[in-house]
């Protein structure tokens, strides 16, 4: 009898740390592109992340239609881009929750993106209801209902307070702290709020924050250790930068 519960006990386990860790999600975008001819390739990747340094997944358009297999471990925003949009400077992402089953799309020119469809999956059609309300009614949404749509409301208002920079985000950190962290432990959002909290603090008179990457010669090095004992001048500017790639 005891062994049988052992058994059990670890079966729980296992389930419970598959869970966290990955769920080995395979999410099947599938669609049409209306009036489009210029058209050629969709740009997948995360609200967050930057097309110019980002790892872009480029997905082809042939005849107006488009198919793609994309495998994750958990739940999260994507969103498409328009390849030549971007190429002209301008352009307005499509947002959608990656979860398992199909996602189908049909999406229009720019101009006409009202009349973009998106259908599929648990979340779409509460996230697509959602998604550009008012910060106020987003952010008790998020409070309502911990779900994984609560959470991208949450992480994409956090971003954009950051980016405004004169916005208080600490009542959307306090919900984060209160709900969705215990939630959502090892979740990549977790993890990238924790990085915005901390970008948050760099203000004018406030202490630098501390941190630690990899130089040119792949050593770590810890920016305290860097500037002990020195009055230093930090700039932050990004790979990408003309000045940076002609140092």
């Amino acid at each position: 009898m005891k062994k049988s519960i052992w058994v059990l006990i670890f079966g729980m386990l296992a389930a419970c740390a598959t869970t966290s860790f990955g769920q080995n999600i395979q999410c099947v975008l599938k669609g049409e592109v209306v009036n489009r001819p210029q058209s050629s390739r969709l740009m997948l990747l995360k609200p967050e992340e930057d097309a110019r340094t980002a790892e872009v997944i480029y997905i082809s358009i042939q005849a107006g239609k488009f198919e793609y297999v994309l495998n994750v471990d958990t739940e999260a925003a994507y969103q498409f881009i328009f390849e030549d949009e971007h190429l002209n400077g301008a352009w307005r992402p499509v947002d959608f929750i990656a979860e398992q089953g199909t996602i189908n799309f049909v999406l229009h020119p720019m101009d006409e993106a009202e009349k973009n469809v998106i259908e599929g999956g648990r979340y779409m059609t509460e996230f697509r209801n959602t998604y550009k309300m008012a910060v106020e009614k987003e952010m008790q949404y998020a409070k309502d209902h911990p779900n994984i749509v609560g959470y991208t409301l949450l992480v994409k208002n956090i971003r954009h307070g950051i980016e405004q920079s004169k916005e208080d985000i600490s009542p959307l950190l306090k919900i984060y702290r209160d709900i969705y962290q215990p939630q959502y432990p090892y979740h990549p959002y977790t993890a990238l709020i924790e990085s915005y909290s901390g970008a948050a603090s760099v203000k004018v008179g406030n202490q630098y924050v501390d941190v630690t990457a990899v130089d040119n010669d792949d050593k770590e090095v810890k920016l305290s250790e860097l500037i002990k004992g020195k009055v230093a001048l930090i700039h932050l500017a990004a790979l990408f930068c003309y000045h940076l790639q002609n140092i």
